[in-house]
């Protein structure tokens, strides 16, 4: 009988082999299809050749130390494949074919592999020479612009080490079979593995990309007492991250401008009380400037530069208005899209306009108080149509409507007090941003 170690993988993809690398591999973000995992093999036993075999059926022959086989689009959930010894005689096995002790991967003789997630099986030695197996999840998080993702992993029978970025330690006091994780600036950085609290190389030191959208894997393997550590590099790509979402409202009231983004014309005549279409845009910090209309480019804008940071995942407005003392500005707002709960929507109010504090009344009753520019008030309200009407603070004359406002369900419905109270300008701009259900 053959040593074996339980790796979660489907029959089913066995075509899906990749070719295997003789130093460094690289494996694209996890699961493309709903339903399905990412699962590559590494084997970093020295001086062992490995079968794979798949719900008891071999698949590959002979797999080579320092080489990775994969990654398989796999389905998700609980799945065994059995990685053994080509020769039981290379672990200690008896010619008779009498039992092998049985490697468990991480504890277990099958592993669940998640939907749209990596994993890396790693057949290795521990600190202490024994041959096992780890399950590593690959982090495939977003990254941040201008970044690259560092994953460093202990499978070497070695002690602790510290791995060293140029000279400096990064991760200290790495054990057997662990993993430190590093977000760190793209470019090449010199890494060296030492013993724990030194700096002679064990391995190294050896040049190491750090790329964009990519999780590069370096694994210290082998042996420290037989004098075959060795590193071994894989790429894993991460997954893109979600844009941002910005909307523009023009509310100055008497002015046709123009809109420029780093330098970039992206709105050209734009017309007073106008809401833009959502521009779905990467996450990260652009310098707005807004000029008159027609302006040759932005090198004389009437408001800003002004630089503006948006987030994945976030939806905004970016609105050009008057401060309270009528001077052109600008500012962002984020739009809250979070469930406001069954048979409910939320109003958004935000006082843009140059006019004092405000109150908002709805239905006759003063629903928020004190509003200034450029501030906003949030409510949670029945799904409903609410009069709506905008006055002085601590009065109930409207300056602004009253006006009928729809709040619906699964929307945020934000209403902009825009214009000049001493040029009678002021209005209602009403925009609907869609929320969680």
């Amino acid at each position: 009988m053959r040593k074996s170690i339980a790796v979660g993988i489907s029959a089913g993809l066995l075509v899906a082999f990749a070719g295997l690398a003789p130093a460094q591999a690289a494996v694209p973000a996890a699961s493309t299809s709903p339903g399905t995992g990412s699962v590559s093999v590494l084997h970093a036993i020295p001086g062992l050749t490995l079968d794979i075999s798949v719900d008891g059926r071999v698949v590959v022959d002979d797999f080579e130390p320092g080489t990775l086989l994969g990654p398989l689009k796999i389905a998700a959930g609980t799945h065994t494949v059995d990685i053994s010894a080509s020769n039981p005689l290379e672990l200690g096995g008896s010619a008779n074919g009498s039992p092998l002790v049985g490697l468990a991967l991480s504890g277990s003789s099958t592993v669940t592999v998640t939907a749209n997630r990596s994993f890396t099986a790693v057949a290795h030695l521990t600190d202490a020479g024994i041959p096992t197996a780890t399950l590593f999840n690959d982090n495939t998080a977003p990254l941040a612009a201008g970044q690259g993702r560092l994953t460093v992993r202990h499978v070497a029978a070695a002690p602790a080490v510290d791995v060293l970025a140029n000279g400096a330690v990064a991760v200290a006091g790495l054990t057997n079979p662990s993993e430190a994780v590093l977000d760190l600036p793209v470019g090449t950085i010199s890494a060296v593995v030492a013993a724990a609290g030194t700096t002679a190389p064990l391995l190294g030191p050896a040049d190491v990309m750090i790329a964009p959208r990519t999780n590069t894997i370096v694994y210290a393997w082998g042996s420290l007492a037989e004098g075959d550590l060795a590193l071994f590099v894989q790429t894993v790509r991460t997954r893109a991250a979600a844009s941002a979402s910005v909307s523009v409202l023009h509310a100055i009231p008497g002015v046709v401008v123009d809109v420029y983004v780093d330098d970039k014309l992206v709105i050209d005549d734009f017309e007073p009380g106008t809401l833009t279409k959502t521009f779905r845009i990467a996450a990260g910090t652009y310098t707005l400037a807004i000029t008159a209309a027609d302006a040759a480019d932005a090198s004389a804008p009437v408001i800003g530069p002004v630089d503006l940071a948006v987030a994945s995942g976030l939806n905004y407005t970016a609105v050009a208005h008057l401060s309270e003392a009528g001077v052109p500005t600008a500012a962002l707002f984020t739009n809250d899209t979070s469930a406001p709960g069954d048979g409910q929507g939320r109003l958004t109010v935000r006082h843009v306009a140059a006019a004092p504090a405000v109150d908002v009344l709805a239905n006759g009753a003063p629903a928020i108080t004190g509003l200034t520019n450029p501030n906003e008030s949030l409510l949670v309200l029945p799904v409903g149509t609410i009069s709506a009407a905008v006055a002085a603070a601590g009065t109930t004359a409207a300056l602004i409507g009253p006006a009928d406002v729809d709040i619906a369900s699964s929307t945020n419905t934000i209403v902009y007090a825009w214009g000049s109270l001493a040029d009678g300008t002021l209005a209602l701009a009403v925009q609907t941003v869609p929320t969680k259900k």
